[in-house]
């Protein structure tokens, strides 16, 4: 529906951005480590990313930080943690309709329980967002693939609890390949 107020995720709903769309269609062809997707409020950025995830053929999540932050006041590695399973939990399905066998991957991430369609936290353990960029990089790498973390509202990851996120995103540029 063309004018509705809610974020689009088909190319038909979104109005008058072809060309960002190609530039976004590009970066993300071209496996660019970093996309940034900046602009003023409520000028289509959400949609333009979600149009871009469903049209290209990778597995990708897209996480809502300012969701994450008005939900729990901040940011924190565990609220984080909890929002990608969360995500998961909802992609799995998808994911492995496409054929991307995702769930190997998050076997391998210490303090991630899969049991049939859902991704959770184990409550007793600390959990590593490096890790689990680690077990996603490794199963990338063997599918010859990569996978797509989308973080819409970016910004609000400052509100953190004393996490630096800047660090783990220069970290993973620096250090993941898929």
């Amino acid at each position: 529906m063309l004018f509705d107020l809610r974020p689009k995720t088909s190319r038909e709903d979104l109005f008058n951005r072809d060309q960002e769309l190609q530039s976004l269609l590009q970066a993300i062809e071209l496996k660019e480590p970093l996309i940034i997707v900046y602009g003023l409020r409520r000028m289509g950025k959400s949609s333009l990313v979600k149009v871009a995830l469903n049209m290209v053929k990778r597995p990708s999540l897209m996480i809502d930080v300012k969701g994450i932050l008005y939900e729990y006041g901040n940011v924190s590695k565990n609220t984080l943690m909890r929002e990608i399973a969360r995500a998961f939990t909802e992609s799995l399905p998808l994911l492995e309709k496409a054929g991307f066998k995702i769930r190997e991957a998050l076997q391998r991430v210490k303090g991630l329980r899969i049991k049939d369609l859902e991704v959770t936290l184990e409550p007793t353990r600390k959990h590593s967002f490096t890790e689990l960029l680690q077990a996603l990089n490794s199963w990338c790498e063997r599918q010859g693939t990569h996978f797509i973390l989308a973080l819409d509202e970016a910004q609000y990851l400052r509100a953190t609890g004393g996490i630096r996120y800047d660090g783990l995103i220069a970290w993973s540029i620096d250090n993941l390949h898929t």
